[in-house]
């Protein structure tokens, strides 16, 4: 008896979703993420939804730990190996501004300081001749200074070597004979775009995180074998698709939207078993409420990708996202305003009504005090919710200081988390020439369906709301997600060409990339990618 599990990890729960493909019965199952130990809440849902892995042909799985680790600057001590005159493109990076109106926003520092920036010599012309060729001696000694530094992943990024990666791959080879145990990323595995920027963004962010996700995966990968599991292990990507956990463990940059993505993927079949050509797929999780458009089938993609500031040129699923998840703190800022984010209580300790030993209010908690969650009933009733700790700290960090009674309080914790939900969806409508009384809206997540009165107040959508059932998008992911994987390079014509200049294309990969598709998998494939679908 196949069953074939879509699992989940959130920065507040993890979800698990069981399709048994004989009968089509789907058994879901929630539990509270576990920071410290996630495969264990990942092995606790697989009790709860009495799965045997060993009747598993595969596990597709998405994670936020990548992206996570990169918002909370909590990655690995991270060094870069460049083309010698390129040490400080991290520092000069571009001239635009993100937030042009936001007089306090500061750019956020490089991940890798210039301090464990090193030069070496070499450089390719624009079609790949070589101009200088690498000093593999200058290489030894960049990796020697890293190690003396304690870096515990390299990037390296040589100029052009998208048109001919030799040079990378024999600094790589150096690198790791001179840095045991160390992760290492050469620019051309990890994108093959021009913008020296964007790509060594790109490169270091990878580096950045790797290690962390190698760990990660490695034991999450052991864990379910551990339990009998023998299948195939798939990761989302942030485009959509899937790899293998291999690739997953070597390119980590492309799960950095792994989770989100496939909400939105899942959400393609749902809108066509519902009959819906334009959909709003709107996610709110435990710390951040996500949209997407979705349009006869397809989704939106984008490689112009920031991750608090850092440009990621990758193909991504166009996702908005905004902090007003469950667990996003409301606070008083330094002007005497109700603020509510970036921080979130998460799953550790989590809102104040858990009883975990959090004190900081959350909107959950604000649900809780307006009635509009039972706490009697959270979690299918294993788990009683504190309404008297809610109300306590709703009173303390917002009602007091701002003058307001308890429920006026609430109501105003809730009434932000709600504007700045709507104002996510006019971001991808609105205010790309779209109408949003065209769209029906499908809310799922944690808390989806929660907030659809407080932002129809605000935002008028004509077509009804739908509220999909619980693991219905999971499910649907794993009908409608590939294991095929998408890449964008960029090429110079040649010279007996008309055309002058660099062209870029995105092209499908057929090269070591490529994964097999997995067993069982029989849903239509589809991708957006550039504005074009592959079926």
């Amino acid at each position: 008896m196949a069953v074939r599990i879509g699992v989940d990890i959130g920065g507040t729960f993890m979800d698990l979703v069981a399709l048994n493909e004989a009968t089509g019965t789907v058994v879901t199952a929630k539990a509270l993420s576990t920071p410290r130990e996630l495969l264990e809440g990942v092995l606790r849902c697989v009790d709860q939804a009495g799965v045997h892995l060993a009747d598993c042909p595969f596990v597709i799985h998405g994670t936020t730990i990548g992206i996570n680790a990169l918002l909370e600057r909590k990655g690995a001590r991270t060094g870069l190996i460049t083309t010698q005159g390129f040490r400080d493109v991290l520092e000069i990076g571009r001239g635009n501004f993100l937030k042009m109106y936001d007089v306090l926003y500061r750019r956020p520092a490089p991940l890798v300081p210039r301090g464990r920036c090193r030069e070496v010599p070499e450089r390719l012309t624009a079609t790949g001749d070589v101009l200088v060729p690498l000093d593999e001696a200058a290489v030894r000694t960049a990796a020697q200074h890293l190690l003396a530094d304690g870096v515990e992943s390299v990037a390296i990024v040589f100029l052009f070597s998208y048109r001919d990666p030799a040079h990378e791959q024999r600094a790589a080879e150096i690198v790791t004979a001179e840095l045991p145990g160390a992760s290492v990323s050469p620019s051309h595995r990890i994108t093959q775009e021009w913008r020296e920027y964007e790509r060594t963004s790109t490169t270091v962010v990878n580096a950045y995180i790797q290690p962390i996700m190698d760990r990660y995966l490695g034991a999450f990968g052991q864990g379910l074998a551990g339990r009998g599991f023998r299948g195939q292990l798939l990761v989302t990507e942030s485009n959509g698709g899937a790899f293998s956990l291999a690739a997953a463990r070597s390119k980590p940059v492309h799960t950095m939207e792994s989770g989100p993505a496939a909400g939105v993927t899942g959400c393609t079949s749902l809108a066509r078993a519902l009959g819906a050509d334009r959909l709003i797929s709107f996610d709110m999780g435990g710390t951040t409420a996500k949209c997407a458009i979705v349009e006869h089938g397809l989704v939106q993609t984008t490689d112009e990708y920031h991750v608090d500031g850092h440009p990621v040129r990758i193909p991504v699923i166009d996702i908005k996202e905004v902090s007003a998840g469950g667990g996003t703190i409301a606070w008083i800022d330094a002007g005497g305003a109700l603020a509510l984010g970036p921080r979130s209580a998460g799953a550790d300790p989590g809102p104040v009504c858990y009883a975990r030993g959090g004190d900081e209010p959350t909107v959950t908690d604000a649900n809780l005090v307006l009635g509009r969650i039972e706490a009697g009933r959270f979690l299918g009733g294993t788990m009683p919710l504190d309404l008297t700790g809610a109300a306590g700290a709703i009173d303390e960090k917002v009602g007091v200081p701002l003058g307001l009674t308890r429920a006026d309080a609430a109501a105003g914790v809730v009434r932000l988390a709600d504007v700045k939900m709507a104002l996510a969806v006019r971001s991808i409508t609105t205010e790309r020439g779209l109408d949003p009384r065209d769209y029906a809206l499908l809310a799922y997540g944690r808390r989806g369906t929660a907030p659809r009165r407080g932002y129809r107040a605000v935002w008028w959508f004509r077509r009804r709301h739908r509220r999909s059932p619980p693991g219905e998008c999971w499910r649907r992911t794993s009908d409608t997600t590939s294991s095929g994987r998408f890449s964008s390079r960029s090429r110079v014509p040649t010279p007996s060409g008309r055309r002058r200049g660099t062209e870029k294309c995105s092209e499908r990969s057929n090269r070591s990339c490529r994964e097999p598709a997995p067993p069982s998998c029989t849903g239509p494939r589809i991708f957006a990618i550039s504005g074009k679908s592959t079926r």
